[in-house]
């Protein structure tokens, strides 16, 4: 009886504690193989129907027992043999169709967004949960400050109040979307001055402001767009707030008064309004690495060198058209993306370019021009805190080349290091990149003396 009682409370311990982490209704995990209708895509049915999995927490470890520890920057690269289960199968997005989700339910119900229905890389799965709140985005820069990228010491999250504040948080929306997407901030809504064009100068363009100071006038702050744009367009309206005509803006052909409501209702007051983006939507095609901050240390509790990944950032790589070089610059087009090119910059508009710095210091951004060759860009789109990571890629899998019945998970994956890494950064007094002083094959050499360096130090301490 005694015995009996135990087994019922392990099991109801058991039972409660599967119970705390069931997923809601909008976890997808892979493989899904069971169709509308009844329908299975195989021979069997292969979700198991668990509850949603929990990654194993690490070894806790004492301060006094790590006796070692090197912290160094890698790079997972898709064009090596054994990473190309992190980077396939590819996703494929409708750019004219494609609109992000407004719920949680239409994160999976796009079919502008195509999706494999077993296996997803893991830039879909990152993707699908930064939607859905699961996952906290790091800037790689601080925004006052884009030349410096030192976002992988995760100081700038996008802060984010609950899981849903993707489709209820506007400004979180926007600071998301251009993470995940590339020219998704428009251009600056200019238009042409009338005074100009009563004088016969033609090309003078001036920008639309919500209010504040336009040029030497003042236009005042009105509570309603159509209020605003009446006395922008016609100041005699407002007989009360004179604006010298010679300042009055003079818009043209508005191709949608839809668009420029919109615009006059997300600028703050005094900024300028800008135009709709015309935005193309990052998918898995276009990242060709992760880089990963991971710490090597020695534990004495354990007797054993061991190592954490930290954070992880997916890297991507585009290439500009030549000939939409200028366009992209005037009005924010998104350039081509194209895998596997050279490396260059972008700044948050999406124009491409390098940031300058003069004899003063001040670092500038300058935009290529068409007659430049330069059109590649690499960029980090962001960085994820790995342990948070983790119980969002524990239930997804990796695909066996071996057996089909028999896939681990992605953080098994990573748990097991089946992937190969190419060490860039090494942490020293100065913080600089290995290829910040070493090029070629000295880059690779050094690489390998900071492996090396790991090994040994493992090696050195069973030596008597």
């Amino acid at each position: 009886m005694n015995r009996f009682l135990i087994q019922f409370v392990f099991l109801l311990l058991l039972t409660t504690s599967f119970s705390q982490i069931k997923p809601g209704d909008d976890v997808l995990r892979g493989p899904q193989n069971m169709l509308p209708g009844g329908v299975i895509d195989g021979v069997v049915y292969k979700d198991d129907h668990l509850p949603l999995r929990k990654a194993v927490e690490y070894e806790p470890i004492r301060l006094a027992d790590l006796a070692w520890s090197k912290r160094v920057w890698s790079r997972i690269d898709a064009r090596e043999k054994m990473n190309h289960s992190l980077f396939y199968p590819f996703d494929e997005i409708n750019q004219t169709e494609f609109k992000f989700p407004k719920n949680r339910r239409e994160v999976d119900t796009n079919r502008s967004w195509l999706r494999h229905q077993e296996r997803l890389s893991l830039w879909t799965i990152i993707e699908r949960h930064i939607l859905l709140g699961d996952l906290t985005v790091y800037r790689v820069y601080a925004p006052e400050n884009p030349s410096i990228e030192d976002g992988d010491q995760l100081k700038y999250p996008i802060e984010k109040k609950g899981r849903d504040d993707f489709f209820n948080n506007q400004k979180y929306r926007q600071s998301i979307i251009e993470c995940l997407a590339v020219g998704s901030r428009g251009a600056d809504w200019l238009v042409d001055n009338p005074v100009d064009i009563a004088q016969g100068i033609l090309n003078s363009p001036v920008p639309v402001m919500k209010s504040g100071t336009v040029i030497s006038a003042t236009v005042p702050e009105f509570k309603t767009f159509t209020q605003w744009f009446e006395y922008i367009m016609n100041s005699k309206k407002f007989s009360d707030r004179n604006i010298d005509p010679q300042f009055s803006i003079f818009f043209g052909q508005i191709d949608s008064t839809d668009d420029l409501k919109n615009a006059w209702k997300e600028a703050e007051y005094g900024g300028i309004l800008r135009k709709p983006p015309v935005v193309t939507y990052i998918t898995s095609r276009v990242i060709t690495a992760y880089n990963i901050k991971e710490d090597w240390f020695f534990d004495k509790e354990r007797s054993i060198l061991d190592k954490r990944i930290i954070a992880i950032a997916p890297v991507a790589r585009m290439k500009y058209d030549r000939d939409g070089a200028q366009k992209a610059e005037e009005s924010s087009q998104p350039f081509e993306l194209e895998r596997y090119s050279s490396v260059l910059n972008v700044n948050p508009k999406g124009v491409i370019g390098d940031y300058e710095k003069d004899k003063n210091g001040v670092i500038t951004f300058k935009p290529f021009q068409p007659s430049e060759s330069k059109y590649i860009v690499e960029r980090e789109l962001f960085w994820l805190y790995f342990p948070h990571l983790r119980n969002v890629i524990i239930n997804y899998y990796v695909y066996n080349d071996k057996n089909d019945a028999q896939w681990m998970s992605f953080d098994d994956f990573f748990m097991k290091r089946l992937y190969s890494a190419q060490i860039y950064k090494a942490s020293e007094k100065f913080d600089q990149d290995i290829n910040d002083v070493r090029t070629g094959v000295d880059a690779l050499l050094k690489a390998q003396e900071i492996r090396e360096t790991i090994r040994n130090w493992e090696s050195d301490i069973w030596n008597y």
